[in-house]
């Protein structure tokens, strides 16, 4: 990430670190703000903390075999950020997957992210 330092790019630069440790879960319950609302490219909606951390734990759930990935490339404004995420996995009863993820997230006034919409490529 080649942006300079500012209170978005401090949350970009945790968010980054806990996607490589593979701790998204707690990077929603820190980063995240309790109305927080996700959008995925198929139209589901998901609105608050809870339903968000669930939706990640079924995702993660569903994963039979993570073969690598992470961050790929981080655009920084002043209060939103793009992320392109790299995925190479296979899915529990499924054939072997590599896939390119696209988050936009806007933080609110308190720092917090707000909103994340999500774009996929197969």
């Amino acid at each position: 990430m080649n942006t300079p330092d500012t209170p978005t790019t401090a949350v970009v630069q945790k968010l980054i670190d806990y996607i490589k440790q593979g701790k998204n879960v707690q990077a929603e319950q820190e980063l995240y703000a309790q109305d927080v609302v996700s959008y995925e490219q198929d139209g589901t909606v998901a609105r608050g903390l809870d339903a968000i951390i669930a939706k990640t734990k079924a995702a993660h759930d569903n994963i039979g075999e993570f073969h690598g990935g992470g961050v790929e490339t981080a655009y920084v404004a002043a209060d939103s950020f793009l992320l392109v995420i790299g995925m190479d996995f296979t899915p529990k009863g499924g054939e072997r997957m590599q896939m390119k993820e696209y988050g936009y997230y806007r933080l609110n006034e308190e720092g917090k992210v707000a909103e994340e919409r999500f774009y996929m490529t197969p």
